[in-house]
């Protein structure tokens, strides 16, 4: 196993399973909260856009009730992604 990692390494072939080979003891998170929070919110965005276009699409009646719930829950849990992002000024509060 060492060799095979050994030749992906020269190679620079990744191997996806070796979960802990880039571990350190550093005890600093390597990405900041405002980057991670930022990231969140945009999961949440696409999230949100994308229940909207599987309710546009579907032709059920009761499948569209369940996407429109999952959207406003969607958008509860933005807003408090949002409230922490203002609290730490890293996002502007709207008018």
């Amino acid at each position: 196993m060492v060799k095979l990692i050994q030749l992906a390494r020269e190679e620079n072939i990744n191997f996806s399973f070796l979960s802990d080979e880039d571990l350190t003891d550093s005890t600093e998170p390597p990405f900041s909260d405002k980057l991670m929070m930022f990231h969140i919110d945009m999961l949440n965005i696409i999230g949100a856009g994308m229940y909207g276009v599987s309710a546009g699409v579907s032709a059920r009646h009761d499948i569209m009730t369940m996407y429109a719930q999952f959207m406003t829950e969607t958008g509860l849990y933005g807003e408090t992604g949002a409230k922490i992002m203002m609290a730490n000024d890293w996002f502007e509060e709207p008018p």
